[in-house]
């Protein structure tokens, strides 16, 4: 059967496809000594020194194993149904790993920015009252004063008290076997834990846990700079991750890698990111944003979501590096980008310029979206013309992500018009936009954006009356941002509601 919710779709992967890739992370036995390869390997190769990958993996077997261990903790300290837990700290594959855990417990996960300061995480876990706090990172642990703190690598030692402390991330990485000497399938409960979740994958209530149960308090400052818990259902994540594949943005878990460096306390790369790659198999890489420049490098990644601000650094690098071109390579450099239109000029540029700057960003990107805040479309057309399409969004904490996007050109064929530069695209199947015009202004093709559908959320965590003002009589979602739609159902924003 489909997956209903994300958490079936990990498992499904964790379980049935146990092999493949879930996660490509940096070797912590990069820097070990290299191998001397004698005389006589096989296959003919001479003697030769190996050095230690740069990178190693986490099959979604072992990620499995990961999830199920924190969901042993979780049960042996009373976690239950619907209650509560956060997540504090920079990307990680541990990060994750939590996530699942609590939802596939049927409780509900807060992520917290790691820039919070201690009082602004604490009125987080004050307000949806959560029981655990989890990190991998004792800095951010200080900040916890409400309910249990808990460091990823400390979780080991309390399923089995004779395990050594190390690195949580360390226990599950494929092929390190100093590490993987204590496999964490072979302990007790954690194996218990996976044979009943391999009993009940295909039941449609997996995990006890239904479409309409919610999944995930996401804060976001409201008008009056006082959090607010948007409240997002399993049904709301698995609706988007259902929504942009159809929207053409399909994935191959054989051939795409995702990058991960916006934080994922925020939606857009919770859901359109992480939730996207777990919804289709694609293994994730993590970095931090100051590392994109080099992971771009190192992971080749495929798939890749950024902000304007991010988009924009990258583009004035590359910019800043053709300035230092002396001689004949300036003036190839200059000569290409002054070839806007498509033909043989073109080509030529793409051969001698834009080719190696593709190859400087990993040479493998094919997915590249804009979001978060509006991108000037002179970014859009730097990219566009080096080879590389970079496509703008739309959607907020309350849509669960993206609700409108521009589409990749491979489908013009058989979908006409599928990006706008300027726009931030066309809705996504089974969701509907409305425009209402302002009072006085009936005659207006502009007004404030209305959205309806499953990627919907149902209102804010413990404010009914805010949550009431948020819809229309008729229950649709008012967004307070004011824009018009195209005769091609292209939207565009124009301003924010007063």
């Amino acid at each position: 059967m489909s997956a209903i919710t994300l958490i079936q779709a990990f498992w499904s992967r964790a379980l049935k496809s146990p092999e493949g890739r879930a996660v490509v992370v940096k070797n912590p036995h990069a820097d070990s000594q290299p191998l001397i390869v004698a005389a006589g390997a096989p296959m003919g190769i001479p003697p030769h020194i190996a050095f230690p990958p740069e990178h190693a993996h986490v099959s979604w077997g072992n990620a499995g194993k990961a999830v199920a261990s924190i969901m042993v903790f979780l049960r042996r300290h009373g976690f239950k149904k619907g209650d509560r837990a956060a997540i504090l700290g920079w990307n990680s594959p541990e990060w994750v790993w939590a996530d699942l855990a609590i939802q596939s417990l049927g409780g509900v996960s807060v992520p917290i920015y790691p820039h919070s300061t201690a009082d602004q995480v604490n009125f987080v876990l004050s307000n949806c009252g959560a029981r655990f706090t989890f990190s991998n990172e004792d800095e951010q642990l200080k900040k916890v004063a409400l309910g249990k703190a808990v460091h990823f690598d400390s979780i080991p030692q309390t399923i089995e008290a004779t395990l050594p402390r190390r690195p949580f991330l360390n226990w599950f990485i494929d092929n390190l076997s100093p590490e993987l000497l204590d496999n964490p399938a072979n302990w007790p409960d954690v194996a218990a834990e996976l044979k009943s979740l391999k009993s009940n994958l295909n039941s449609k209530n997996f995990c006890d846990v239904g479409e309409d149960d919610l999944a995930t308090i996401i804060y976001t400052s409201g008008s009056t700079g006082v959090p607010k818990g948007g409240c997002l259902t399993h049904g709301n994540i698995a609706a988007a991750c259902r929504s942009l594949t159809a929207h053409g943005f399909e994935q191959d878990p054989n051939s795409d890698v995702y990058i991960s460096f916006l934080p994922l306390a925020h939606v857009y790369e919770r859901v359109d990111g992480m939730a996207m790659s777990i919804w289709n198999g694609v293994p994730v890489a993590f970095c931090k944003v100051d590392e994109v420049a080099k992971a771009l490098k190192g992971y080749r990644p495929s798939i890749m979501l950024g902000v304007p601000a991010v988009w924009r650094k990258i583009k004035e690098s590359i910019e800043s590096k053709l300035k230092e071109a002396r001689g004949l390579k300036k003036i190839i450099a200059d000569w290409a980008f002054k070839q806007k239109s498509p033909g043989f000029k073109r080509w030529v540029a793409d051969l001698l310029v834009f080719r190696k700057i593709r190859a400087e960003l990993g040479g493998n990107l094919r997915v590249m979206l804009s979001g978060g805040a509006p991108i000037s479309p002179d970014v859009i057309e730097f990219y566009n013309l080096i080879g590389l399409e970079l496509l703008q969004g739309y959607g907020l904490t309350e849509t669960a992500g993206g609700i409108t996007t521009n589409r990749p050109s491979r489908l013009k064929k058989l979908k006409g018009t599928c990006n706008k530069v300027g726009s931030v695209g066309q809705i996504v199947p089974g969701s509907q936009v409305r425009i209402v015009p302002e009072p006085g202004d009936e005659k207006s093709d502009q007004g404030e954006i209305l959205l309806s559908g499953p990627l919907v959320f149902k209102g804010y965590w413990n404010l009914p009356e805010e949550s009431a003002k948020t819809f229309s009589a008729d229950g649709w979602f008012k967004t307070g941002d004011l824009g018009r739609v195209d005769e091609e159902g292209f939207l565009f924003i124009t301003g924010r509601k007063k």
